[in-house]
């Protein structure tokens, strides 16, 4: 045997589908947790994907419930789909992200992520120039139920982000969500630190399978605090919170107005029935309201507030249904 052969490792069972002749190609594997087969982790589903051959986009099918905490680090084009009521539940006691995501594109459908109670780590990281893209999913518990970090990038479509302990979505990278439920968490989205966030609908032109479905940011303390930072709001539904809607403050940009459609249809944005202030503008902050008359109505009065001498809008007065509504002078 030569001194080549011998280094290379040998296909078993859990490598099968990885094993090939040296030509790129895709792997998919299938994990099944709490059962007695090959692999019940996803972390040894990651660990055989790291010592193949394999060098084309990978797929890992999950079902069962998972008790694990999961690094994906340096992998391009993974995806991880859950079927059948597949979750990741934090194994850690709240010392560990349940999946942390590094320097990696992938993509994670149809499972339920829980964090727990913890209250240092998260459900979700992206973070060290990762793109994530969560489609599908129920995301919840752990400090922020997604955190989305500097030089990374989320693409949130449909599901439920819920009940951090500190934050529904943190983001200090870019976040684009359509048709995402984000409810009971203390913020339920915090942009900050030059963070970009922009939350609509999702339009099935666009991703076959979703119903036309806003992002609604509901039941939480606070609905978005956005802070040194860019948020724009495309036709989403802020509603029901117990602070305010929109809490801008600091170099805060806000952008409020409908989201467009590809068949050229559009959809009024909605901050709505919030005990504290609808729209909040505090120090050197800006918002630009387009859209239909008193898209922000209904609120702790007045709806939008302009708190500082340096707090600008325009738009302000018809998206809060007039000067009754708002001491913000355009």
């Amino acid at each position: 045997m030569s001194t080549s052969k011998a280094k290379k490792p040998a296909c078993h069972a859990a490598l099968l589908l990885l094993c090939g002749s040296g030509v790129a190609q895709a792997a998919t594997l299938f994990v099944h947790c709490g059962a007695s087969t090959v692999l019940t982790t996803v972390g040894a589903a990651l660990k055989a994907l790291k010592y193949s051959e394999n060098s084309g986009p990978s797929t890992i099918n999950v079902s069962g419930a998972c008790h694990e905490n999961v690094l994906i680090k340096n992998i391009d084009r993974l995806i991880i789909a859950g079927s059948n009521g597949a979750s990741i539940t934090d194994a850690s006691g709240g010392a560990a992200d349940v999946v942390d995501i590094q320097n990696s594109r992938v993509t994670i459908t149809g499972l339920t992520i829980d964090g727990q109670n913890g209250v240092n780590n998260d459900a979700v990281d992206c973070e060290q120039g990762s793109h994530c893209t969560l489609l599908g999913n129920t995301i919840q518990g752990g400090a922020d139920a997604v955190g989305v970090f500097a030089l990374s990038s989320a693409l949130i479509v449909g599901g439920t982000v819920q009940n951090g302990t500190s934050d529904g979505i943190f983001a200090i990278g870019d976040v684009v969500g359509f048709g995402v439920l984000i409810q009971g968490n203390p913020v339920g989205l915090i942009v900050t630190r030059g963070g970009r966030a922009r939350i609509g609908f999702v339009d099935p032109a666009s991703f076959p399978g979703y119903a036309r479905t806003p992002t609604t940011v509901e039941n939480n303390h606070v609905g978005v605090q956005v802070d040194q930072a860019q948020f724009a709001c495309t036709g989403c539904v802020i509603q029901g919170n117990l602070g305010n809607g929109i809490n801008a403050d600091v170099s805060a940009e806000v952008r409020v107005g409908p989201a467009f459609f590809l068949d050229g249809s559009t959809a009024a944005p909605s901050v709505t029935r919030n005990t504290g202030q609808g729209v909040y503008l505090g120090d050197l902050s800006s918002a630009i309201f387009n859209g239909p008359s008193s898209t922000v109505s209904g609120n702790g009065q007045p709806d939008i507030v302009c708190n500082s001498p340096t707090s600008m809008t325009r738009g302000a007065l018809t998206a809060a249904g007039g000067a009754a509504h708002t001491n913000c002078t355009n």
